[in-house]
């Protein structure tokens, strides 16, 4: 296939064929039909490839996007990450509960190993019902996640076997990992120690909880912050101005069938449309803003070329003479082609309008006057117009170098009307399609919907990135709360002595609670430059972008905050608020 080209071509090789010889014969063949100065060659991407590519660096054209996969992939294992996370953290803040038993069942004879298989079983049988609950849901709610992501996805993957060997594997790493170190810090117990419950506060890996919670919340800041600049970006795109106007555009597809008198019935049906009263304005072209242009070319040069000039690539764009009106677009210079040009062949009319960016790279100066002005390309073609540089694609790509080529077009047909009772209006034209191209199937799009669709990546993963960020925020909340919960009881002696000595529900709230907050700041300290560093990143993809704004990452630290005080309120103004003689008399 060619990138921008006319057509796509397949070829099934033999088995025993190389790729790279055929390739050099199609390069040969080429040059032999076009003549030695043709410098393209022929290059095979396996047809595997043209989905999905096999690597980040790979160069030619895919439909899919392999960076989207991995992030989606990579978003999944940082939840997954923190549920584990939470398990440890939750199981070894609980590990004085379960001193006892075990102390208990060593005096009794089981033996460490024995204990540690009892916990990892325990664990085991959680993720077994957890992977149950996981496959019943995604059952349940694919059709849901499918409008959710806009992909039709299918559950064939439960049919391969690669799937269940990866996700058994996955399974058993995560629970092993996870369970493991639970197990091996109970069974860690002195069993006379245990018994009396002379365990030390600082056992059960006080200061891994601690990390363990600055992970949490670490990536959910990150999550946070993703959320926040994709939207920014996706808002910029939006909202910045294109240099044309989508407003109450209809695009109609041109007939796929063609026939003899082609040409004539593309101008009866243009001219027709005109008549129709509700349209204001009529264009026809061969491609359309925010998808694509018709073809690219090199060897275009001004009649006073600098060096390698010939080999600078121009993106070429097949209109008619109203093109530019409908859609807006401004001249710099010049004016658009005659009737009677946009109603010929563009090798025969040998007329030309320039975007700016083309100019440019030609070597004119647009100071100067360049109209009539003419350029190289096998025959000489003259400068009629020079409009002004626009977006004719997405904000992600570098305004490209545009020469507009007048022909009689017949791909696409767009009208500008009211957007009042557009049912009626659009089966009138219908009628009028099937009139003048029988035969034909009728299909029209909206010309500002069809542009937004370049930013859907950026939308799905916006979407993605907020529920994800939801989820781990929830999670790690959890943990919190649970923590919470247990440092509340392990300092109920301390808390009781505090309140009877006039401590307020107040003091007793910021107790508890400033030890969570500062594993909170820590975690934005770190959260901070990583993503700064990844959305940086992310933002380069970008010809045109967004600022990486500070408050941004302010803002995301100050919600973090606030949730973390949220989730510990609860635990601590209830360890505040609880009486003192009872918890003194308790311990």
């Amino acid at each position: 296939g060619l990138e921008n080209g006319v057509v796509n071509i397949y070829l099934q090789l033999n088995k025993n064929a190389d790729p790279a010889q055929v390739a050099d014969q199609l390069t040969k063949m080429i040059k032999d039909a076009d003549g030695p100065d043709n410098t393209s060659s022929a290059i095979l991407q396996p047809f595997s490839a043209l989905h999905l590519a096999p690597s980040f660096n790979y160069p030619f054209q895919t439909y899919g996007s392999l960076m989207l996969v991995v992030l989606f992939f990579g978003v999944a294992l940082l939840i997954l990450s923190i549920a584990w996370v939470n398990y440890i953290n939750l199981s070894t803040a609980q590990a004085f509960n379960r001193s006892k038993e075990v102390g208990v069942r060593k005096v009794l004879g089981a033996s460490r190993l024995q204990l540690i298989f009892q916990y990892l079983m325990e664990t085991l049988l959680l993720s077994i019902v957890a992977a149950c609950i996981a496959f019943i849901s995604v059952y349940l709610l694919q059709n849901k996640f499918n409008e959710f992501t806009g992909k039709e996805l299918s559950l064939t993957v439960f049919n391969q076997g690669k799937f269940w060997v990866i996700g058994i594997l996955a399974f058993l790493v995560g629970s092993l990992l996870s369970g493991g170190y639970v197990a091996i810090s109970l069974t860690s117990f002195k069993p006379i120690s245990a018994i009396r419950g002379n365990l030390s506060q600082k056992f059960a890996g006080f200061s891994l909880r601690k990390g363990l919670v600055v992970f949490q919340f670490t990536i959910s800041i990150i999550f946070i912050i993703a959320t926040v600049i994709l939207y920014k970006q996706l808002q910029y795109m939006q909202q910045e101005k294109l240099g044309m106007d989508l407003d109450q555009l209809v695009v109609i597809e041109g007939p796929t069938v063609s026939s003899e008198g082609q040409a004539e019935r593309n101008v009866s049906f243009k001219n027709a449309l005109g008549q129709l009263p509700f349209v204001k304005k009529y264009a026809a072209s061969n491609n359309v803003p925010g998808q694509g242009y018709n073809f690219s070319a090199n060897g275009i040069t001004s009649l006073n070329p600098a060096k390698d000039d010939e080999k600078k690539p121009y993106w070429m764009f097949i209109c008619d003479n109203q093109f530019f009106n409908t859609y807006d677009i401004q001249f710099a210079q010049g004016k658009t082609f005659s009737r009677e040009d946009a109603e010929r062949s563009w090798n025969n009319v040998r007329k030309v309008i320039l975007n700016e960016s083309a100019a440019k790279s030609l070597g004119f100066d647009l100071k100067d006057n360049i109209i009539g002005e003419k350029i190289n390309w096998g025959e000489q073609f003259e400068i009629i117009g020079v409009v002004k540089d626009y977006h004719h694609l997405s904000l992600r790509e570098v305004i490209k170098p545009v020469i507009y080529l007048g022909s009689v077009s017949f791909s696409y047909f767009t009208v500008q009307m009211d957007m009042k009772n557009i049912p009626a209006k659009i089966n009138t034209i219908k009628d009028l399609y099937n009139n003048t191209f029988p035969g034909n199937p009728f299909d029209y799009f909206f010309a500002d919907e069809r542009y937004s669709q370049q930013y859907f990546a950026e939308k799905q993963l916006g979407s993605v990135f907020i529920v994800a960020a939801s989820i781990a925020i929830f999670i790690a909340c959890m943990g919190l709360f649970g923590l919470a919960a247990f440092s509340a009881k392990q300092r109920i002696k301390e808390i009781g002595i505090r309140k009877v000595l006039g401590a307020s529900v107040a003091s007793v709230t910021a107790l508890l609670s400033r030890d969570f907050i500062k594993l909170v700041l820590i975690s934005i300290l770190i959260a901070t430059p990583i993503a700064w560093w990844a959305m940086d990143k992310w933002l380069a993809d970008f010809a045109y972008r967004t600022s990486l704004n500070v408050w941004v990452f302010i803002g995301a630290g100050v919600t973090a905050i606030f949730i973390a005080l949220f989730t510990i309120s609860f635990q601590a103004i209830r360890a505040g608020l609880a009486n003192p003689v009872k918890s003194l008399r308790t311990e």
